[in-house]
């Protein structure tokens, strides 16, 4: 008996014009929330490359900074001889300065 009211019921939902218009807006907002949740995806890993890729160009500039001190072409920035007068560049080559 519960089986075929339940039949009667999915026909009965069938032939409605509510049930196929319920039917189009949520497969529309289905539609709408993947391609809404794809773009964001894409902006924010666009975003993390862009900003990985920034930090890696300012890490080398650090780099060729730090070596035109090693060079002795500038005050050098080791911790021991640092005179306290110009900016203190650390070595951009030390794992625990990498993140600075």
């Amino acid at each position: 008996m519960i089986a075929a009211l339940i039949r009667l019921d999915l026909a009965l939902l069938r032939r409605s014009k509510a049930f196929w218009l319920l039917m189009a807006l949520l497969s529309a907002a289905a539609a709408l929330a993947l391609v809404s949740g794809l773009d964001w995806r894409a902006r924010y890993l666009g975003a993390a490359d862009a900003a990985r890729e920034q930090v890696a160009a300012d890490r080398q500039v650090l780099v060729q900074v730090y070596e035109g001190l090693d060079a002795g072409t500038r005050q050098p920035t080791n911790v021991d001889t640092y005179n306290g007068k110009t900016p203190f560049v650390p070595d951009p080559r030390d794992p625990y300065v990498a993140g600075f």
